[in-house]
Formats: C-alpha cells, structure tokens, sequence
C-alpha cells in the first residue's frame, strides 16, 4: 500500500548522545527504524526545511520526494485579546505582579534550561523581570534547573510552575515582558509561534528550524553560548521600543501559519502521490 509519512523531527538520530539509551548501536538501531519509515514512503511531509535537509543528510531520501508543510496556529485561541479580569486572576495565580521573562515549553536537554538561568543571572535584568517556566518538566530535569538556581543565588527571582492549564499558558503569553525560547534543536518550534500570535516579543536562535519559522519577527541569535543569551536578554528587557517593534512584527508574520494552509499544502501532497501512481 503506496504510503505518504509525515516527520515532525528526526531527534533521537541526529541527537543521539541525549535521546537514546547509552548502549552500543543505538543509534544504528534507530536509523534501521527510521530508514525503511521514510525511505519507503511514496512521498515525505516534512513540517520545516530543517526537517527536510535532516531527512537528507541522515537518510537519504530523495529532496524531490519531500513536501514542506508548516505547521498552523490555532488563532481562535492563541490572540493577543485579553479577557475581562484576565490579568487579576494571572496575578492571583502567580502570587506577584512585576514583570516576567517566560519560557514555557518542555525540560529536555536540548531546551537549554539550565542555560538559560545562568545567562538571565549574567544579563543583570534579575532586579527588575522575573524568569518564569511553564510546562512538564521531569523529576530529574527539575532537581538539575533548582541546582542552579541555588548556585545563581536566584531562588527568589526564578520561578518553575510546571504544566500550567490551558488557560493560564495563554494569559502568560499574553502578559510577560517577552518569550525566550532558546531551544538548540526543533522540528519547527510551534511555541514561537503560539508566542507571537499572543502578542509576546519573542527571543530565540537561528538553530535548526528556528530562524525558518521566527523570520524576522523575533530576536534571534545565531548561536546559543551564555554571554550571547545574556546580551539578548538584556536587549529584549530593556528595550521597550524594540519590545513594540517585535509585537507589531511577530503579529503580522504569524497570520501566514494557519491550519487552513497547511490542510490545502497536505492535500497537494496527497494529489502529487497520487498522480505519480497514475503514471
């Protein structure tokens, strides 16, 4: 039966040292996996060009096989339209009410968590924003997280709230003072996006899909050393005109990412494979 397969990322095997068991041939196991999954598709819907050139480099696959399809937002929820009283329950629920960076997503290696603490303790903005993170996060990747934020000397300013509820992550998009997303690998980097459309300036890399999918609606770095996230940091939290300009900016750019197009996109994958078999 001709199939089309969808890759979101090819994670484990491009980062193999953190994502698979440290035994011998793990990762050629999961290349045995992955080759015959893609290699054998009548077509490849990869989410990003990231995506796709991974799905090149590391299998194989004919470049001519694979359609770019990005991924939509959900605009109905995610909107920089704010609810009556939204705002008082946010400050009821956080216990504060002063400014906050906000990464929010998940505590794998490639997050770069513990990073970024040190980098937000670098930045000097610790007296004037608080960080906050927001979303499922391990036993042993938050027991790593609090180890430096005791070593920062930031337990007061640095807070973890863990998976949040579906409407608290929208009113904390909505109100920090900007989103810091300075992931290092990512099939597309949906959050950026879910950021933007809440109407949050946006920080981030140029890593894997990063750059592809911010544009140039987001601060972006091109590398994600401390110094440098330090420096970005401190842009994003000092520069209120520039804050305004990456709102405006990110408010546009997101319009384009809609699961209306990417339905049409998806559809004209489907007809190309099966115009294929016809021939």
């Amino acid at each position: 039966m001709p199939r089309i397969v969808t890759c979101h990322d090819l994670i484990p095997l491009v980062l193999a040292r953190d994502y698979l068991a440290p035994i011998p041939g793990a990762r050629a196991l999961q290349w045995a996996r992955d080759f015959p999954r893609y290699r054998l598709a009548r077509r490849v819907i990869a989410i990003s060009e990231a995506t796709k050139r991974d799905l090149v480099e590391h299998l194989g696959v004919a470049p001519e096989r694979i359609d770019v399809v990005h991924s939509g937002v959900e605009h109905a929820r995610f909107s920089a339209t704010q609810i009556d009283g939204e705002r008082e329950r946010l400050t009821l629920r956080l216990g504060f009410d002063t400014p906050y960076l906000l990464c929010l997503g998940a505590s794998d290696a490639r997050k770069n968590l513990p990073l970024l603490v040190r980098a937000y303790a670098q930045s000097g903005v610790a007296r004037d924003a608080k960080l906050l993170f927001a979303g499922p996060i391990s036993a042993r990747q938050r027991r790593r997280l609090e180890q430096v934020i005791r070593e920062t000397g930031l337990e007061a300013r640095v807070q973890i709230l863990g998976y949040v509820e579906d409407a608290l992550l929208v009113a904390l998009y909505r109100h920090c003072l900007a989103y810091v997303f300075p992931s290092s690998y990512e099939g597309f980097g949906l959050p950026i996006l879910e950021a933007m459309a809440c109407g949050a300036p946006t920080l981030t890399s140029t890593l894997s899909s990063l750059g592809e999918v911010a544009g140039d609606a987001a601060l972006t770095l091109p590398a994600l050393d401390q110094e440098l996230l330090a420096s970005g940091i401190a842009r994003i939290a000092s520069d209120s005109a520039l804050r305004s300009s990456l709102r405006a900016r990110g408010l546009e750019h997101v319009k384009s990412f809609t699961w209306q197009r990417c339905a049409q996109q998806t559809l004209r994958c489907y007809e190309r494979a099966l115009a294929g078999l016809a021939a």
